[in-house]
């Protein structure tokens, strides 16, 4: 009787732990997090606009930043990674659009669906860039109303790259793409973030992914960022990092010598950074490295003629 009591709590364990680890943590990650705005450009010295649209095509309530440059030559959309918001703080986002305004390029910061204040779509799930790419269009909607004529350049990080990319590939208005350590290869940028979020060792993060990918987020299309990447034809820069531990940089590898339009620049991180979480040096380029970053975007976003 003994023995049976605890096989059958040696069972209710193993299934517990199952439970917990192919269940209950498999249907959480597929819903992005709302992260609280802590900031805003007002206290980096830029004049801004709360503002809103609608993704591309119907949908959601799109809310973003509006920061104007005087004279402004351009406008930059600034897309966001996954579980944050467009203060992306992570990316140095409110520091880069600085940058960008005091340099004529007007930039225009969206909250993705799900995230920030933006609205709701397909109960909160994250798609990685699919989705999310229609409330990139519906930011270059507003942006060519608002600003006609101006030339519209994109720059995404992490997930938001996916998003810029999908975008580029879908609509021609986009004229130059700037992607920092984007989302290239959706299953291993997965396990990577469930390794850096949860903590888990490597082993257990994949059959987690599996899990939630098969029966919590079934109805999510698939689409390829890095075939879609390689395809494009217009102006790349590509800034990436051999220590990423998200967005692998094999795949960034891959872009830079399949796509001929691309400008590929590896971000030489400090011991330090790689050390420093889980997450490594991830989108950290510009916080690093700040004067190699804005020399690059200098040359690439220089006015067209």
């Amino acid at each position: 009787m003994g023995k049976k009591i605890a096989l059958g709590a040696v069972a209710l364990l193993v299934a517990a732990f199952l439970g917990v680890w192919l269940i209950y943590l498999s249907s959480q990650i597929v819903y992005a997090a709302r992260v609280p705005l802590d900031s805003n450009p007002a206290k980096f010295g830029m004049a801004y606009e709360n503002v809103a649209f609608p993704a591309h095509g119907g949908g959601p309530t799109i809310r973003a930043w509006w920061m104007p440059a005087k004279s402004a030559r351009a406008v930059l959309i600034f897309v966001h990674g996954g579980n944050i918001n467009r203060r992306e703080r992570y990316a140095g986002g409110l520091e880069l659009a600085q940058f960008f305004t005091g340099r004529g390029v007007t930039v225009l910061a969206p909250d993705m669906r799900n995230h920030g204040e933006s609205g709701t779509a397909r109960g909160g799930k994250i798609t990685l860039g699919i989705d999310e790419s229609l409330d990139v269009r519906g930011a270059i909607d507003y942006a060519a109303k608002r600003a006609p004529g101006l030339p519209i350049y994109v720059m995404g990080d992490s997930m938001g790259g996916a998003a810029a990319i999908f975008a580029a590939a879908d609509d021609a208005r986009i004229r130059r793409l700037v992607l920092l350590d984007p989302l290239l290869d959706a299953k291993s940028t997965e396990e990577g973030a469930l390794y850096a979020t949860l903590g888990l060792p490597r082993l257990f993060v994949g059959p987690i992914r599996w899990s939630a990918d098969t029966f919590f987020a079934p109805d999510i299309a698939r689409r390829d960022a890095l075939a879609t990447a390689e395809a494009l034809p217009i102006p790349i820069l590509l800034i990436g990092d051999d220590h990423d531990p998200i967005c692998r940089p094999v795949f960034a590898h891959a872009l830079a010598a399949a796509n001929r339009h691309v400008t590929f620049w590896v971000s030489p991180d400090p011991a330090w950074s790689v050390a420093a979480s889980r997450w490594g040096p991830h989108t950290a380029a510009f916080r690093l490295h700040p004067r190699e970053v804005e020399a690059l975007l200098t040359n690439f976003l220089a006015p067209e003629h």
